[in-house]
């Protein structure tokens, strides 16, 4: 069965990733893009990499996405790719830190000039400064085509009223607990509500491990996540995002996609870096790990959105 593909835009980056166990990985090409489209190709639809190509990423691991199905739209810059370390702690968290050659997230964020995307595809703007995805929604808002969107960490922080601002103009906005705590008050049960009323006809904030809340104008349920024991927590909430995007694209209800979005995460997180198994790529695999996702209805609701929002 044909599936719409799946464009993720955003950065591409070479990550050197430190475990707190002293397990390493270096040189592995990743950046939230590359476990977006990995998340896609989890579920079973097509995918591919929208971004800018610096100098030093390695060939060997663009074959490798070329081998999980994953195409590349990449424009070719005169600027250093973004390489930094990944730092893990013992409880899972991890701080970046930009190797001083690196590029910066400005130079490698692409432009909606730098690739010309098929109409009949899905879009998914992965975290990267605010000005670049307010510019790609901007392209994109025209056209009749899905659009998702993750905010970026900064971005929320410095400027949540821009972030807020774009809501209106994407069908489903997906940010950690986090990033959601600076764009609104309260806990993620209220926010994915605030979201919505702000434009966002469907709103998910990632909890982690423990799970997400997904609402939309209906419904608000909590979806917890697969029990695992992860490895490397990178690219989790954005192979989720990738697996979400790729199910609405195919028509999915919002709870349906949020439960192949978890499992997709579940494979992630037991991987190294975006070394995912093989085995993880038939659809049975997959279909067993959706099943162990039981979601519970937290509200029923109805609402208008406020006039001054729309």
């Amino acid at each position: 069965m044909s599936h719409p593909r799946l464009w993720a835009v955003g950065h591409l980056t070479i990550d050197d990733i430190v475990l707190r166990n002293g397990r390493t990985l270096m040189g592995g090409v990743a950046g939230a893009t590359v476990y977006a489209a990995l998340g896609a190709r989890l579920v079973g639809s097509p995918s591919g990499v929208v971004s800018r190509l610096g100098s030093g990423i390695p060939g060997e691991a663009l074959k490798r996405l070329a081998g999980y199905g994953v195409l590349t739209l990449l424009k070719a810059v005169d600027t250093p790719a973004i390489q930094q370390w990944a730092l893990y702690e013992q409880d899972g968290t991890r701080t970046y830190i930009l190797h001083p050659e690196s590029g910066s997230l400005d130079d490698m964020a692409p432009r909606p000039l730098d690739g010309n995307l098929p109409s009949d595809s899905a879009v998914h703007l992965a975290p990267m400064p605010v000005e670049y995805q307010r510019q790609w929604c901007m392209a994109l808002s025209a056209r009749e085509r899905q659009i998702t969107l993750d905010p970026h960490y900064d971005s929320c922080s410095a400027v949540p009223d821009v972030v807020m601002a774009l809501l209106s103009q994407v069908d489903a906005f997906l940010p950690s607990e986090l990033e959601a705590s600076y764009l609104v008050d309260g806990n993620p049960h209220k926010a994915v509500q605030e979201f919505c009323r702000a434009g966002a006809r469907i709103a998910v904030v990632k909890l982690g491990e423990q799970g997400s809340v997904i609402g939309t104008n209906d419904d608000v349920w909590h979806v917890p996540a697969v029990p695992t024991e992860p490895l490397d927590v990178t690219g989790a909430g954005d192979a989720f995002c990738g697996a979400f995007a790729a199910m609405l694209a195919r028509a999915a209800t919002p709870l349906t996609a949020a439960r192949w979005a978890t499992a997709a995460a579940s494979v992630v997180v037991e991987a190294i870096g975006a070394d995912v198994p093989d085995v993880a790529f038939s659809p049975g695999y997959m279909q067993g790990r959706v099943r162990k996702v039981r979601p519970e209805l937290l509200t029923r609701v109805s609402y208008e959105k406020s006039p001054s929002l729309k």
